[in-house]
């Protein structure tokens, strides 16, 4: 098992967009099969591995991409004649689509309860921009171009993957926050840069006195709804989630310059932040002092 998957990382997967995901996989799959042969990949060692994930808080979704790792690794290795057969991987069902919207009081909620610095601007770049989490954390105030007013979510030199990253208007709502950063990482932390806001997150939502169904993406969910509601016409909300199709990507190079690309969007974004500041106990406006 061990070969299998640190010759399928090695030989394949150091290359692709996903390689974290990939290096994250195998390292939980050497954890769990220590020691085992590939002949062992039984049913019910399978089965243990899955209680295992999700004992650990680990989602299906999360779970299944892990074991499409182990699948590829085995046909990797099957068709390099290395291993005779590939044993069959059962992956767990996707759960329905998580449905948890923010309310604008539950949305305050979250950001009065914010202490730490970092996750603030976390939360204030989320709501604004509707990325997903692990863009806003590997974003740095170099991908941001004040001119021309444009967030670059794919930093240069990265590949695009099915996550697309698209390059986002900026909402007036930023601005004195992003001209308040210095270069680097946005989300830092005494200046490195912060990997991960699970703990903070956690202990700012039980504060908050939200429910444990409220995740890093709860917030873009909740402002895909809350733009639709506003009647931003779909094609501008998917292109804030970055879900445009092929030929809009080809476009979008072009278009982004347009002082009215996803105007729409943005509107609606500055009139719900208005609302909001309505009930924080700080001008959302202001940023941080950097006295």
């Amino acid at each position: 098992m061990e070969t299998v998957l640190v010759q399928y990382y090695k030989g394949h997967a150091v290359n692709i967009p996903s390689a974290e995901q990939a290096f994250q996989a195998c390292s939980k799959l050497s954890s769990f099969f220590a020691g085992a042969v590939v002949s062992e990949l039984t049913p019910d060692r399978l089965d243990a591995f899955v209680a295992w994930m999700r004992e650990a808080g680990s989602s299906d979704g999360y779970i299944a991409r892990t074991l499409s790792t182990l699948k590829a690794a085995l046909n990797r290795a099957w068709k390099r004649q290395e291993i005779i057969r590939v044993p069959f991987i059962p992956l767990p069902q996707n759960g329905p689509p998580r449905e948890r919207r923010l309310s604008i009081e539950e949305s305050a909620a979250l950001l009065n309860a914010c202490e730490a610095e970092h996750l603030y601007v976390f939360v204030v770049l989320a709501f604004a921009t509707l990325a997903r989490p692990g863009a806003l954390l590997e974003l740095r105030r170099e991908q941001i171009d004040l001119r021309d007013g444009l967030i670059h979510l794919n930093p240069p030199g990265r590949r695009q993957t099915k996550k697309y990253r698209p390059a986002l208007p900026l909402a007036p709502i930023l601005r004195p926050w992003v001209e308040a950063l210095p270069n680097g990482p946005l989300i830092s932390y005494y200046g490195e840069q912060v990997k991960s806001i699970k703990t903070a997150f956690r202990a700012t939502r039980l504060k908050a006195g939200l429910d444990e169904s409220v995740t890093p993406y709860t917030i873009r969910h909740t402002m895909a709804t809350e733009l639709r509601k506003r009647a931003v016409p779909s094609w501008e909300v998917s292109g804030m989630l970055g879900h445009q199709s092929a030929g809009f990507r080809t476009t979008e190079i072009y278009a982004k310059y347009d002082p009215s690309y996803l105007g729409q969007a943005v509107r609606a974004i500055e009139a719900w932040f208005i609302e909001l500041n309505c009930l924080l106990r700080r001008d959302v406006l202001t940023p941080f002092s950097r006295d």
